[in-house]
């Protein structure tokens, strides 16, 4: 999820209006289809609204202030392994290998 946040973190000017004119257009395709059934002024005037929003998308995006909010995501804290006693460790012990497998003794 981080990384598609960071992708759209660093967008373009051009490409941050793009994805803001599609979503915008994909809303109200959606609203149009939810009123498939009722009066046509009401999906008349869902266009109209929605071809004043894309109008006024640059402007909105020149205008309105821009907030960068750094989000530091913590690392995990480092697990220590305990290490086995040396008693435990045998290095000396042989190694016999049948058909592919490893037997330690």
């Amino acid at each position: 999820m981080n990384d598609v946040l960071a992708r759209f973190a660093e967008l373009s000017a051009v490409e941050s209006l793009l994805l803001r004119a599609t979503l915008l257009l994909a809303g109200a395709w959606l609203v149009h289809a939810l009123l498939r059934w009722s009066n046509p002024r009401w999906r008349m005037l869902l266009w109209r609204a929605a071809m004043v929003g894309l109008l006024l998308l640059p402007l909105a995006d020149a205008s309105l202030p821009q907030f960068e909010i750094g989000i530091e995501i913590p690392s995990p804290p480092a697990m220590e392994v305990p290490s086995p006693p040396q008693e435990a460790i045998d290095v000396a012990a042989p190694v016999r290998i049948l058909t592919g497998c490893l037997l330690w003794r």
